[in-house]
């Protein structure tokens, strides 16, 4: 069997998921959490978690605290190629202050969507909220992100990471989720069948 991983990077433990679906949940204090490979569902819980899904339609709920939601490519969370393969993140808005990172891909700053901007739309239900850009890379793949409900009124740029941002911790929060150290085995948390309808 596959089994998810831990390390330690620098002061906060490291929970790492497969190349399949898992469920990875992390306790009250503060992690770092990559699902990898699969639609993986990730819940932080208490503390202040840094959380990369990793590729794959995952869901992702940090709990309390204040979180930080990683993203380092395009392929992680997006829509392309007539299929949707968006990410869906839950809680955002709550006790803490969380925050997405999108520093690694390069977008600048909210707008509309093009210029290296990213852009704020709600459905018509008012049940999904989209962090999205609207240029198209080579692979027919453009970034966006869903939150649940209607959100929009608190996705603001100090809710976002941007590239142009002096955030000292942002490059530390992507160096600790890159980290390549020998891994030691932990009990799997558990695993979801490879099925993108679960986040619906």
């Amino acid at each position: 069997m596959t089994e998810s991983k831990t390390v330690s990077s620098g002061s906060l433990p490291t929970l790492i998921g497969t190349s399949g679906p898992d469920v990875l949940r992390g306790d009250d204090t503060s992690e770092i959490i990559r699902g990898e490979g699969g639609a993986d569902r990730i819940y932080g819980n208490g503390g202040d978690d840094i959380i990369s899904g990793g590729l794959g339609r995952d869901i992702l709920d940090g709990g309390a605290g204040a979180d930080v939601y990683v993203y380092n490519n395009v392929t992680e969370s997006y829509q392309g190629g007539g299929q949707d393969h968006a990410d869906l993140i839950r809680n955002f808005v709550g006790a803490g202050n969380d925050r997405i990172d999108v520093s690694a891909l390069g977008f600048t700053g909210l707008g509309d969507g093009h210029g290296g901007t990213l852009t704020v739309a709600v459905n018509d239900a008012g049940t999904r909220t989209y962090l999205k850009s609207y240029a198209y890379g080579e692979d027919g793949n453009r970034f966006e992100v869903a939150f649940d409900g209607d959100i929009k009124q608190y996705l603001t740029e100090d809710k976002i990471i941007f590239a142009d941002t002096n955030v000292a911790a942002s490059s530390d929060q992507i160096a600790a989720l890159s980290v390549d150290s020998e891994l030691a085995p932990i009990e799997l948390l558990g695993v979801l069948p490879d099925d993108p309808s679960v986040i619906g």
